[in-house]
Order: structure tokens, then sequence, then C-alpha cells
């Protein structure tokens, strides 16, 4: 297995530390998940190179803005056999802007992914709202910490009951910042 855990080590690097039972004769291929959900290759080593003297192995990356990244490696042995770790998310400083992005997938059915950034800690509140404003469903509300927040829309409303086809919004306010909307388009 592959036992993968990160840490941010300077304003804009990232330390990724595993272990695996592959012994030397293995490649890392190490991949980090971009600001748009894609993921992006970081390249390949041989074992060998990133060994550190516990016996663990070390990958550093500069990331290049400050926020999550989320990093995921292959392990690939001398047979041809695969081994993925699991994901392992890191915070890189507080986000220096309040920002509520685009859901992805959007259109969606029928789980889009919300995302938003916080500077400083606030109360915010993060629904979803139908095309006259009414709330649909609460995401977030209350005491939020600074940094970025990632919130799984199910589809359903307040009362559990799921929506129909249509157009809504992602609604973010937060005490000190002025409020932002982002689409979502729920197709069934």
């Amino acid at each position: 297995t592959l036992d993968l855990e990160g840490q941010a080590a300077e304003a804009d690097q990232v330390e990724i530390r595993w272990r695996t039972e592959f012994g030397l004769a293995w490649r890392a291929a190490a991949r980090r998940e971009g600001i748009m959900g894609e993921w992006e290759s970081l390249g390949q080593w041989p074992a060998g190179e990133l060994l550190q003297e516990d016996g663990g192995y070390l990958l550093t990356d500069r990331v290049p803005a400050k926020g999550e990244w989320s990093y995921r490696i292959e392990g690939l042995d001398a047979a041809g056999d695969v081994q993925l770790s699991g994901e392992v998310t890191v915070q890189v400083g507080a986000p220096a802007v309040y920002r509520l992005y685009p859901a992805r997938p959007n259109p969606f059915n029928p789980r889009p992914l919300i995302r938003l950034d916080l500077p400083t800690t606030t109360i915010c509140d993060l629904r979803v709202v139908d095309v006259t404003g009414r709330t649909v469903r609460r995401l977030l509300s209350g005491r939020q910490a600074a940094g970025s927040h990632e919130v799984v829309w199910d589809g359903r409303n307040d009362r559990g009951q799921e929506v129909g086809s249509g157009i809504y919004f992602a609604r973010s306010m937060a005490v000190g910042f002025p409020d932002q909307m982002e689409k979502l388009v729920l197709l069934k």
C-alpha cells in the first residue's frame, strides 16, 4: 500500500511523504489536482531519488498559488504492477481573496462540487437558491475558518426532497465581503 500524508512546508511549497512495501525497484508518478479539477502530472522518478533516511519517500512540490491542493502517488513496480495511493489534500496559506468558484461539473446530475475561498475566518452562509431567490438548500452556515471550503450539493432541498431540473444559483454571503452567486444547471 501507499500511505500518503502531506503538509505545507513554506508559503508556496508542499511536502508529500509516503511509505510503501515496493522497496527500491519501482518508479513513482505524482499527480496534483489543478484549480479546475483536472489531475496534472508532476513527473516520474526512480524510487531511489525520493528515498529518505527514515525509509519513507519525500516529494516537494512548488504550488502555483495558495489554496487547497490535492495529490495522488502512483507506484509502478518492476513487474509492471501499479499501486495507487489515496488522495491527500494540503492547504497552503489562506486564500488571498474571497471567491465562490463555478460548480463542477456544471451542468450536473445530481451532485456538483461547490468551492468557496475565505481569506479570513468569518460568519458565512452558502446556500442554493432558485431563480426567484428563495432558499432551496443551506449548505454552510455560521462561523467558517479561513481557507478553501468544498461542499457537494446532493440535488435535494432542505426537506430532503429531490428538486427538479432547472436553473439554480449557489449564493455566498460572508460578513465583510460582497455577496457572490454562481449559476447551477441541473439536468435530469
